[in-house]
């Protein structure tokens, strides 16, 4: 696999499995702090108990897409999200409480760089179809968020003599984004998990399941059946 700027862009996030929505909330928004509201969102509030599940991804994924798809008016999709990935800002505590506000600022550039995508082929997969330009633009758009947010880690690789640069995303927004711009990069295939439903880039053709953990799950779950 060609060595991208975020190969290896990796993540070390926390997730809160006990997480339960306790509210619908109006939040309003304006364009400054002295105006007049000028917009509003419908958004969710959310309770947190238990020390929540900490978690590593060590490679770019396609969670972006699938926040990119997700309806936001769903509680049971952003309940899921957040008791299997987190919030996309903060690293929250126990006992604490978060609204989605700003989750569909995220959304919007996301559907951005999914829309360079074709239709899906018989096998799921679906390819970029937008043209460089398109695609130039679409990678100027994220890079504008996340080139403040990546942090670059210099180190030696063993072995080699020389040096390395790692990615780290500090923030599982900024791993979003990075994520995505690197299927743009890449020009990676995508697909949806047989088993959890989430994107996934497609590094082998054939590949079903977006991780080992859950082709494992899913080989339990007929062998249960």
């Amino acid at each position: 696999m060609a060595d991208y700027v975020f190969s290896r862009l990796t993540y070390y996030g926390h997730c809160w499995p006990a997480a339960k929505v306790v509210d619908r909330q109006t939040v309003l928004y304006s364009s400054g702090p002295n105006d007049e509201p000028d917009g509003e969102e419908q958004v969710w509030k959310f309770e947190l108990s238990g020390n929540g599940r900490p978690f590593t991804e060590k490679r770019p994924n396609g969670w972006w897409r699938s926040f990119a798809s997700m309806s936001l008016d769903d509680r049971e999709a952003v309940t899921d999200w957040m008791q299997r990935k987190g919030d996309p800002f903060k690293f929250m505590t126990p006992n604490s409480t978060l609204t989605t506000a700003r989750w569909s600022g995220v959304k919007k550039t996301l559907q951005a760089a999914a829309a360079l995508f074709g239709e899906r082929d018989t096998d799921g997969v679906a390819r970029i179809e937008a043209d460089a330009a398109a695609c130039t633009a679409a990678l100027t758009d994220l890079l504008e968020i996340t080139k403040l947010l990546i942090r670059f880690s210099p180190h030696v690789v063993p072995g080699e003599g020389r040096l390395a640069t790692q990615p780290f995303a500090p923030s599982l927004d900024a791993f979003l984004h990075g994520s995505a711009a690197h299927m743009i990069d890449a020009r990676l295939p995508m697909n949806t998990c047989l088993h959890c439903n989430d994107w996934f880039p497609v590094y082998r053709a054939g590949t079903k399941y977006c991780s080992t953990t859950c082709r494992a799950a899913a080989s339990l779950a007929k062998g249960v059946a």
